[in-house]
């Protein structure tokens, strides 16, 4: 009888023991660049995407990339929801580049438009670690090594 008893307890605490653990198997790790120059790995729970902005030579000079961590508190996420969705066993999203102007005179008419225009390239990937390369040959390289 007291075997009865104890099974209902005992599936009951493995079933919040496992909720517990798919909670917490959510959170994605990603690099993340810091103001001081250094890239640190971040856990975050929220997170559903890790991002680089690829260092880039350009006739105006050198930018550093940056990486990043991507959820719903930072970034509209849907659109890359629906494109990592489309995978199975023969076809596989590794990332999602895309090139972004960012009109910032709509926010501020009297502002000249030239100086208000920025152009952000990024890639986004969705699995821990992701975004440790902090060049684009680099990041495209470790996606096709990562991938196997």
């Amino acid at each position: 009888m007291s075997y009865s008893v104890n099974a209902p307890a005992r599936f009951i605490l493995l079933f919040i023991s496992l909720i517990s653990y798919l909670q917490t198997s959510h959170a994605l790790t990603c690099y993340e660049s810091k103001e001081n120059g250094s890239i640190a790995a971040v856990r975050n729970d929220t997170w559903k995407y890790c991002a680089i902005v690829p260092a880039l030579n350009t006739a105006y000079g050198t930018s550093d990339g940056r990486m990043f961590g991507l959820g719903s508190q930072n970034d509209w996420t849907e659109a890359y929801d629906s494109t990592f969705a489309f995978n199975d066993n023969m076809y596989k999203v590794l990332t999602v580049c895309i090139l972004e102007k960012y009109d910032f005179s709509s926010i501020n008419p009297k502002i000249n438009f030239g100086q208000t225009v920025e152009f952000i390239f990024r890639c986004v990937c969705n699995y821990d670690r992701c975004n440790s390369a902090s060049t684009f040959t680099g990041y495209i390289n470790s996606m096709k090594r990562d991938s196997f």
